[in-house]
């Protein structure tokens, strides 16, 4: 099964909300993902959330979610709806995951890590076959 990825942003350079939204907005079918890192003033906070704002990209949430817990064994924030911009203005199914806190030594030391980052980048991709699988 082949998809074709299309990035927001190949650099680090900020591009507004609505252009994101208006970038997935452009393509039939798409799903939007959005992938962050979080940070906290408390150094001890951890784990990864995923959100979501509308029902139908609940499921790929959840799947998403679950494949992260799974194959990264972090601590398991949830999956809860949003009103994120990007969210809210993406006519398909979208979803907001953060993959953990960048102010927090020992997840920011696995962040810098090429195969953590992988890791997260394949249980994504295998999330959105499962959930491509399940709408057919």
């Amino acid at each position: 099964m082949g998809f074709r990825t299309v990035l927001t942003r190949d650099r680090d350079v900020f591009i507004p909300l609505d252009t994101r939204a208006d970038i997935a907005n452009r393509y039939r079918n798409a799903i939007f993902v959005s992938i962050h890192f979080n940070s906290s003033y408390k150094n001890q906070a951890n784990g990864i959330e995923t959100y979501y704002r509308s029902s139908e990209s609940k499921p790929l949430a959840d799947l998403i979610q679950r494949e992260l817990i799974r194959n990264i064994g972090a601590v398991n924030r949830g999956v809860k709806t949003a009103n994120f911009a990007v969210l809210k203005k993406t006519r398909h199914p979208a979803i907001l995951v953060e993959g953990g806190f960048v102010s927090n030594p020992r997840e920011r030391d696995a962040l810098t890590d090429p195969r953590y980052r992988q890791l997260v980048a394949d249980s994504v991709a295998r999330s959105i076959i499962s959930f491509q699988r399940a709408a057919r």
